[in-house]
Protein backbone atom coordinates (compact mmCIF):
# COMPACT_ATOMS: atom_id res chain seq x y z
CA UNK A 1 0.00 0.00 0.00
CA UNK A 2 1.17 3.41 -1.06
CA UNK A 3 2.50 5.57 2.17
CA UNK A 4 1.43 8.67 1.07
CA UNK A 5 -1.95 7.62 0.43
CA UNK A 6 -4.90 9.04 2.73
CA UNK A 7 -8.57 7.25 2.98
CA UNK A 8 -10.69 10.36 3.82
CA UNK A 9 -14.08 8.30 5.01
CA UNK A 10 -14.52 8.89 8.47
CA UNK A 11 -12.31 11.95 8.78
CA UNK A 12 -13.10 15.07 9.41
CA UNK A 13 -12.00 18.07 7.39
CA UNK A 14 -11.57 21.09 9.38
CA UNK A 15 -10.73 25.02 7.99
CA UNK A 16 -7.97 26.77 10.17
CA UNK A 17 -8.92 30.53 10.95
CA UNK A 18 -4.95 32.09 10.21
CA UNK A 19 -3.54 33.69 12.93
CA UNK A 20 -3.51 37.61 12.33
CA UNK A 21 -0.04 37.68 11.42
CA UNK A 22 0.52 35.24 8.72
CA UNK A 23 -1.08 35.10 5.13
CA UNK A 24 -1.60 31.42 4.72
CA UNK A 25 -4.60 29.94 5.16
CA UNK A 26 -5.33 25.88 5.96
CA UNK A 27 -6.97 22.92 6.58
CA UNK A 28 -6.78 19.37 8.76
CA UNK A 29 -7.88 16.17 8.21
CA UNK A 30 -8.35 14.29 11.39
CA UNK A 31 -9.51 11.39 12.62
CA UNK A 32 -11.52 10.86 16.33
CA UNK A 33 -8.39 7.82 17.08
CA UNK A 34 -5.36 9.08 18.20
CA UNK A 35 -3.74 6.70 15.81
CA UNK A 36 -4.38 8.03 13.09
CA UNK A 37 -1.97 11.13 12.18
CA UNK A 38 -3.93 14.40 11.87
CA UNK A 39 -2.61 16.11 8.40
CA UNK A 40 -2.27 19.90 7.67
CA UNK A 41 -2.31 21.82 4.69
CA UNK A 42 -1.95 25.53 3.89
CA UNK A 43 -2.39 27.95 0.91
CA UNK A 44 -2.28 31.68 0.64
CA UNK A 45 -5.48 31.82 -1.29
CA UNK A 46 -8.47 31.56 1.08
CA UNK A 47 -10.80 30.38 -1.66
CA UNK A 48 -8.72 27.45 -2.65
CA UNK A 49 -8.68 26.40 0.56
CA UNK A 50 -12.43 26.68 0.91
CA UNK A 51 -12.79 24.87 -2.28
CA UNK A 52 -10.76 22.02 -0.90
CA UNK A 53 -12.48 22.10 2.75
CA UNK A 54 -16.14 21.55 0.87
CA UNK A 55 -15.10 18.84 -1.77
CA UNK A 56 -13.17 17.19 0.53
CA UNK A 57 -16.42 17.21 3.58
CA UNK A 58 -18.37 15.79 0.59
CA UNK A 59 -15.99 12.98 0.15
CA UNK A 60 -15.80 12.16 4.07
CA UNK A 61 -19.50 11.28 4.07
CA UNK A 62 -19.15 13.94 7.16
CA UNK A 63 -21.40 16.48 6.98
CA UNK A 64 -22.31 19.16 9.56
CA UNK A 65 -26.53 19.17 10.10
CA UNK A 66 -26.44 22.30 7.68
CA UNK A 67 -24.69 20.27 5.39
CA UNK A 68 -27.23 17.72 5.39
CA UNK A 69 -30.87 19.52 6.37
CA UNK A 70 -32.54 22.59 5.67
CA UNK A 71 -32.99 24.69 8.93
CA UNK A 72 -36.84 25.25 9.57
CA UNK A 73 -38.72 27.81 11.14
CA UNK A 74 -38.72 27.44 15.37
CA UNK A 75 -41.51 24.86 15.92
CA UNK A 76 -41.81 25.61 19.77
CA UNK A 77 -39.64 25.08 22.89
CA UNK A 78 -39.31 21.41 24.73
CA UNK A 79 -38.19 20.76 28.32
CA UNK A 80 -34.76 20.14 27.15
CA UNK A 81 -34.53 22.13 23.87
CA UNK A 82 -35.86 24.15 21.59
CA UNK A 83 -37.72 22.52 18.45
CA UNK A 84 -36.84 23.82 15.21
Amino acid sequence: MPSSLLFLRGMYINQIVPDKGTRMHGFCISHESKMVRTRIFYNKNREVVEDWVRLLRTETGNLSFDEKFIRGPKLGNGKFSTVL
